[in-house]
């Protein structure tokens, strides 16, 4: 069955629409999905989501006027026909309260004509008398599967060699050493804790949590090599219930005892 053309358009025309009469954060959540221009199938669609993309990148909200004026700085014919478009988008665009369903509707579309083109494209070279070796052949499309589908989450494939020498000079920065917990078997099996990163520990009620965040974090500031300042919060605990914890950590004396 034929893709349906006209519909593709509209839905981003719809999607598009959505764009400029959202509020703030709206752009980005379609961002998360349409994760480059080449989604849209239609160019004025694609044009006019790459000067969405530029303004909310500046910090402007994108809305009709703006959006108008970005696009129609190559003359006044191209500031009303681009003045026209907008507006015909936004009169299209009832609510925003669909806008992630809408996105993944557009990048479904994409896919799917992404992977008729690919299986086209191997079905004609397939069916030739060419040089091309039905290994070769097969390899390419799956590289080109591949591409399509690494685009979709808005990142790029590494080569992991040529990523060597960005690893060992972020190692050299003094602010990406790791933590030392204190906990031999857990730095050895996390390595330290990285900064900026966040780690979440969960378990029953009353198994030890936090005994054991007390434990880290009292090392964490003593440790004059790989530690740091630390700050406790807890919703629990009292102040003299805590620092008897500490105390009792530091001297290694049993709490009741003290």
């Amino acid at each position: 069955m034929p893709f349906n053309i006209d519909q593709m358009v509209e839905d981003e025309r719809t999607l598009l629409g959505e764009s400029l009469i959202g509020e703030a954060g709206t752009v980005d959540e379609i961002a998360e999905i349409i994760t480059r221009p080449e989604m849209f199938l239609d160019p004025d669609n694609r044009t006019l989501w790459r000067a969405v993309l530029e303004l909310n990148a500046q910090g402007i909200k994108p809305d009709i006027v703006v959006v108008s004026d970005q696009l129609g700085k190559a003359g006044k014919d191209d500031l009303k026909r681009w003045q026209v478009f907008a507006v015909t988008l936004s009169e299209a665009a009832v609510s925003t309260a669909n806008v992630k369903y809408h996105a993944q509707v557009v990048r479904e579309a994409y896919i799917r004509r992404s992977l008729a083109t690919i299986g086209k494209n191997m079905a004609t070279e397939a069916s030739e008398d060419k040089i091309t070796s039905p290994a070769v052949l097969a390899e390419e499309s799956q590289k080109a599967i591949e591409n399509v589908l690494s685009g979709l989450s808005g990142q790029e494939s590494y080569d992991a060699l040529g990523m060597i020498d960005e690893v060992r000079s972020e190692w050299n920065r003094p602010s990406a050493s790791p933590i030392v917990t204190g906990i031999q078997c857990l730095d050895l099996q996390l390595g330290g804790l990285m900064p900026g990163e966040v780690f979440v520990l969960a378990a029953r009620p009353s198994v030890g949590k936090t005994s054991f965040g007390l434990t880290v974090g009292l090392d964490v500031a003593t440790n004059s090599t790989h530690g740091g300042p630390v700050a406790f919060v807890s919703v629990e605990m009292t102040r003299r219930a805590m620092m008897t914890r500490l105390v009792s950590l530091a001297s290694r004396i049993p709490a009741f005892r003290l």
